[in-house]
């Protein structure tokens, strides 16, 4: 099940979170890999980069890739500027 992407959530935010769950993965923490492996069958099983943690949070949101995050977030970003800008 996806998650809807926040709206008051930053490009940094979702970094953190990578790093966050990369931190956990590597250390075999159990709720970690348990709360990831169904996003990734592999979860946990091989030595797993920021690459990797970036794409399950990625997928954790709905999204593809990272790329496809960074550019949704992005999009978001320049709509709500594109609102603010419109009502002042």
């Amino acid at each position: 099940m996806f998650r809807k992407l926040p709206q008051q959530r930053t490009l940094e935010d979702f970094k953190r979170e990578a790093r966050s769950l990369l931190h956990g993965l590597r250390k075999w923490d159990a709720s970690t890999v348990r709360q990831y492996y169904s996003l990734d069958s592999e979860a946990g099983s091989l030595h797993v980069r920021l690459s990797d943690a970036r794409y399950m949070v990625a997928q954790k949101y709905g999204c593809k890739s990272w790329r496809e995050l960074e550019k949704r977030v992005a999009r978001r970003r320049v709509a709500e500027y594109r609102l603010s800008s419109n009502m002042s």
